[in-house]
């Protein structure tokens, strides 16, 4: 492996802080613009096809590509402030200060099955969820543009058996997304900045400094799916189920700050 960005992104910064790097602080995003998916190696296995599945076909994923501003992971892990910026000097810049998920093995950026399942199952409609009818409605639509016969027989009762699994042994499984593609000359990352006000509406903000991965960048999701048989009545494929999982993630978007445009595709 030629580099780890995990372990530049959080253990780099604390040596910095202990004095062992103090003359030598490695500058996480100067070293991006050059770096690749095919720069992140497991003992000769590139970081895409570590990551791939072995039951995964092409019935069962699809790639899509980020859109501006970008895609935000791991938001919520800790990653404080090492240092203030040097106002005297204008190359300085603050340390990023919201965290960012990378996988624990390569290193590399990915969106955790979890995050994945997460948010297609929040667009299914339980008992307390808000504007339950509204998303019942909008599964059944998405259904029946690819099986309209199937989709008549989609109900309250069967909606998390059909798009979740209900096979022994046998249930849908949700694998991490990663970096198919960057761009010809592009980059992985860019940073970006959220500026928060506090009451004081005359004082000056202070900008916090966030890691993003940029726009254009092509995602591959991945999926192990089984058909779901209806009793009596057609067949529902797991390539229309995974049609309907890429058409909620392009309407819904995924990760952190989608409210301001983060985590859209297309």
């Amino acid at each position: 492996m030629k580099t780890n960005l995990s372990y530049q992104y959080y253990l780099a910064g604390n040596e910095y802080v202990h004095g062992n790097l103090a003359k030598d602080k490695i500058n996480f995003e100067r070293k991006l613009p050059n770096f690749t998916v095919n720069d992140s190696f497991i003992n000769g296995v590139a970081y895409t096809e570590y990551l791939k599945h072995p039951l995964v076909t092409a019935e069962t994923k699809f790639t899509l590509t980020t859109t501006y501003p970008g895609l935000l992971t791991g938001a919520g892990y800790s990653h404080p402030a090492l240092h203030d910026v040097d106002k005297n000097n204008k190359n300085d810049v603050s340390d990023f200060q919201l965290g960012f998920f990378f996988d624990h093995t390569t290193g590399m950026p990915v969106i955790p099955g979890s995050s994945v399942k997460g948010i297609l199952k929040s667009v299914f409609p339980k008992n307390d969820f808000p504007f339950k009818e509204e998303k019942f409605t909008y599964i059944k639509e998405k259904t029946a543009e690819l099986n309209n016969d199937a989709s008549k027989l989609i109900s309250h009762d069967n909606w998390d058996k059909i798009f979740f699994g209900e096979r022994p042994k046998r249930k849908h499984i949700f694998c991490d997304a990663y970096i198919e593609e960057i761009p010809e000359g592009g980059k992985i990352f860019e940073d970006d900045y959220i500026t928060p006000h506090t009451k004081e509406i005359f004082k000056e903000p202070n900008p916090i400094r966030f890691l993003k991965i940029a726009p254009d960048i092509k995602i591959t999701f991945q999926f192990v799916l089984y058909d779901y048989i209806f009793e009596n009545g057609p067949t529902l494929e797991k390539k229309q189920i995974k049609e309907v999982f890429k058409k909620i993630i392009l309407d819904f978007g995924i990760g952190a700050k989608r409210n301001v445009g983060y985590g859209n595709f297309k």
